[in-house]
């Protein structure tokens, strides 16, 4: 990943740790021509393409918000996720919308009495460190 942070025709890097035996390192350019971009919002979900393809392109916008449509990887997959992805508006697609999202469903839970374990919501969060502290850093991760 140093590497690829060093290397002057990457204009971006991006690590995705998945587990302790499964990393992601993508790397891209900016471009004023692609030959095709990918639909992130209705076709394809963002870190499963990572897993399929080994090149894609996104426009700027889909690439600076490519985790919004996603909800940050929040809303489980199959059936309303299904629908949702495919043919809700794009101003629904993002944590902003989440955020409400949320806070009806702990409302609805509330008024019908539904208890859950934890009020808490999985927080998935960009980080970034020195490189001399990475592989220390990785050590203590659960």
């Amino acid at each position: 990943m140093e590497q690829a942070t060093n290397d002057s025709d990457n204009d971006f890097v991006e690590g995705l740790f998945y587990s302790d035996k499964e990393f992601y390192l993508s790397t891209g350019r900016m471009t004023d021509h692609a030959p095709k971009t990918e639909d992130i919002y209705r076709d394809n979900i963002f870190y499963k393409m990572l897993w399929q393809y080994t090149r894609f392109y996104l426009s700027t916008f889909d690439y600076i918000f490519r985790y919004d449509p996603d909800w940050f990887w929040n809303l489980p997959e199959g059936g309303f996720y299904t629908l949702f992805r495919r043919f809700a508006p794009r101003t629904m697609r993002n944590s902003g919308f989440y955020r409400k999202y949320i806070g009806a469903k702990h409302r609805l839970r509330n008024l019908l009495g539904i208890k859950v374990e934890t009020d808490q919501e999985q927080l998935i969060q960009d980080w970034e460190l020195p490189w001399e502290r990475a592989v220390e850093y990785y050590a203590i991760c659960p």
